[in-house]
């Protein structure tokens, strides 16, 4: 977005802001990068976050799919 907010608006002052989550197994901003396709942050800032629980999606779908059954 921020490359076509300039190609927009030429002479415009853009600003990228990401917020991504925290992985374990990443430990340096290049590993991230990988995630983007790019060898570094393609970003002005960058706010790491605690990273989200999140209920397994096979779990719930089962759980629902023997609660339908089940009626």
């Amino acid at each position: 977005i921020p490359a076509r907010l300039r190609a927009m608006v030429p002479g415009v002052s853009v600003t990228s802001v990401a917020f991504v989550e925290v992985d374990e197994a990443r430990t340096s901003p290049a590993a991230y990068a990988a995630s983007f396709g790019a060898k570094k942050l393609p970003f002005d800032l960058i706010w790491f976050t605690a990273r989200a629980e999140r209920a397994d999606p096979c779990a719930q779908m089962e759980k629902h799919m023997k609660k339908k059954e089940a009626k």
